[in-house]
């Protein structure tokens, strides 16, 4: 069961009010390509220059030096993630995924290495995230990976050695084109609060569920819930999101938003194709009153799905123009104290 709506107007735009935290405040670059806040309530960004962790006043800024192994691999970073044990994971553009140790305030370097199985498929990561066993899931522009453990308390390079398992995940060929696609190819990895992961790769969806041993990879077929006027390309999701209240998962593509009904299965689909800008960010979220937030190419959107209304959110007017279009990624936090 699904429904499809396309919307036909420009959306409206609503201006609100923004505090800006800069590099005049010790933020060590000003293109965040990821953010998240960890469970002692610190905010992390990832930088093209850096690892920032900030408490609110001050900012920590990790960066890598050369002299020391144990520092950050890279500096120019794209995703963070927490696992259910606090552990910090940053996946770099080009030199592999590290591991925060919060004790040692080191870090330990998962790195390729074409003599070794035993190592993750590519050094380019794209995403992270965690299985119901607490095994770790990357995607990286060679392919899918998961890291099992065999002790949780390995913090140096031999023991991590000697710890891990990595897998390559094999998804099926694409069942939307004759051609298929490569398993190589880099995946977009989401893991629902019951710990399924959901793989999108090029034009086609996976449902990967997974056992301390096994993982099973079914195809979910997106395609047969658009309409005749869209290609199969727009099924591309780009960003996922959960609404654990109310119990709604969100795929975000290029052009069509799908929201599906986690206990009935229903689909419903939303065509933002006439004002989309075709760039979705790597984050989205949803709030408390179950508003989908998202970047399009910069600009920051919401989505009311009860009611088809899509949102264009700027800087409010009394803020300079030239600073409306560098939202780039979006996420949500807990206020503490």
């Amino acid at each position: 069961m699904h429904s499809y709506a396309q919307l036909q107007q420009d959306p409206p735009t609503q201006y609100l009010n923004f505090s800006s935290v800069t590099i005049k405040d010790g933020l060590s670059q000003g293109m965040i390509n990821y953010m998240l806040q960890d469970h002692f309530g610190f905010m992390w960004f990832a930088t093209k220059d850096g690892l920032n962790r900030y408490d609110g006043y001050r900012f920590v800024v990790y960066r890598n030096d050369v002299l020391n192994p144990a520092s950050l691999a890279d500096n120019h970073l794209r995703v963070l993630f927490e696992d259910s044990k606090g552990r910090m994971w940053i996946g770099t553009e080009g030199k592999g995924l590290d591991l925060f140790d919060r004790r040692t305030e080191k870090f330990i370097h998962f790195r390729h290495n074409a003599n070794d199985n035993n190592t993750i498929s590519d050094d380019h990561i794209r995403y992270i995230t965690e299985d119901a066993y607490g095994c770790i899931w990357i995607s990286t522009n060679a392919g899918i990976n998961r890291i099992g453990f065999n002790n949780d308390d390995a913090h140096d390079k031999n023991e991590q050695s000697n710890a891990i398992k990595i897998t390559t995940v094999m998804l099926p060929k694409n069942t939307q084109q004759q051609i298929g696609f490569e398993a190589k190819d880099p995946s977009v990895l989401f893991a629902d609060s019951k710990k399924i992961i959901w793989a999108f790769v090029n034009n086609d969806a996976y449902r990967i569920t997974a056992t301390q041993r096994a993982v099973s990879v079914v195809p979910f077929n997106l395609a047969k819930n658009i309409s005749a006027n869209n290609s199969v390309a727009a099924c591309n999701v780009l960003s996922c999101t959960e609404d654990t209240l109310r119990g709604f998962l969100y795929f975000i593509g290029e052009r069509l938003i799908f929201k599906i009904n986690e206990q009935t299965g229903a689909i419903e689909v939303l065509d933002f194709t006439n004002y989309s800008r075709g760039v979705i960010s790597v984050q989205s979220a949803v709030d408390a009153n179950g508003i989908l937030w998202f970047t399009n190419l910069g600009r920051l959107n919401t989505v009311d799905f009860d009611n088809r209304l899509v949102k264009q959110i700027y800087y409010s007017h009394n803020v300079k123009s030239s600073r409306q279009d560098l939202m780039y990624t979006v996420t949500t936090m807990t206020l503490y104290g």
